[in-house]
């Protein structure tokens, strides 16, 4: 089993991946549905609220990639 060469989505984990690019795909694929999953749960049939001309304050209490944080805002 090849490690995953760096990518601009593996470089930011600091380190090539161990697992086969199928492994890779299956997971992400499974995380994306825990995260629909997830977010239909907590909405509660509610819609998202609009946060265009707000303020929202984004708080990560282990920032060390950034990744988390770019997540959460790419969400908003």
């Amino acid at each position: 089993m090849a490690p995953i060469r760096r990518s601009s989505s593996t470089r930011t984990l600091g380190a090539t991946l161990p697992c086969r690019p199928a492994t890779l795909r299956r997971e992400t694929q499974q995380q994306l549905q825990e995260i629909k999953r997830r977010r239909q749960h907590y909405l509660a049939g509610r819609r998202p609220v609009d946060v265009e001309g707000r303020v929202a304050i984004v708080v990560d209490d282990g920032i060390a990639t950034g990744g988390t944080v770019r997540a959460a805002l790419k969400g908003l």
